[in-house]
């Protein structure tokens, strides 16, 4: 299943530091289709569902149709989020064209230790290098104060309020 996704190098981040907290080695991989089950596990956390636009409880064959769509589609990259060698969420990006939506999700223990914003700078490297993006776009909820501090924390640009809080980033040539 995963070898239809193409295989980037792990991206690192080392700048998740918090107040006394040691710094996390926090990284990317390519998700394979062994990690269906963690991924829905995640997903499906009350918390990260409040967090979501679609607060729906996703049944697990639901899921893994869509899981194993997403790793075949050229328009949709999915990555599995390692801190200090453990995987710990998510990060997706939808690409059309030279943009892409980014998504995130990290388990419930590994929120507020600054994991977030290091893995969104290395979706960044990621996106604007290897893959060419030239244009990176999040829509967040307005109560989702984790995830609007780490896409600020991560360089991205507020650009939109209301019920749905849009930032952007560019790529600098």
């Amino acid at each position: 299943m995963g070898s239809a996704v193409s295989a980037p190098p792990v991206r690192r981040d080392r700048g998740a530091e918090l107040e006394g907290a040691k710094v996390l080695a926090v990284s990317l991989r390519p998700a394979a289709a062994t990690d269906c089950q963690q991924v829905w596990i995640w997903r499906n956390d009350p918390e990260a569902r409040e967090a979501s636009f679609n607060s729906a409880q996703i049944p697990i064959d639901v899921h893994e149709r869509w899981f194993s769509d997403a790793l075949h589609r050229d328009d949709r990259k999915l990555f599995i989020i390692v801190a200090d060698a453990v995987a710990v969420g998510t990060a997706r990006l939808d690409i059309a064209g030279c943009e892409s939506a980014v998504s995130i999700n990290l388990a419930r223990e590994w929120r507020g230790r600054g994991v977030g914003s290091s893995a969104l700078r290395a979706l960044v490297e990621l996106a604007f290098g290897e893959l060419a993006i030239d244009h990176l776009i999040a829509s967040v909820k307005p109560d989702n104060h984790a995830s609007l501090a780490a896409f600020a924390r991560a360089g991205f640009t507020r650009t939109q309020s209301g019920p749905a809080v849009r930032f952007e980033r560019r790529r600098i040539r």
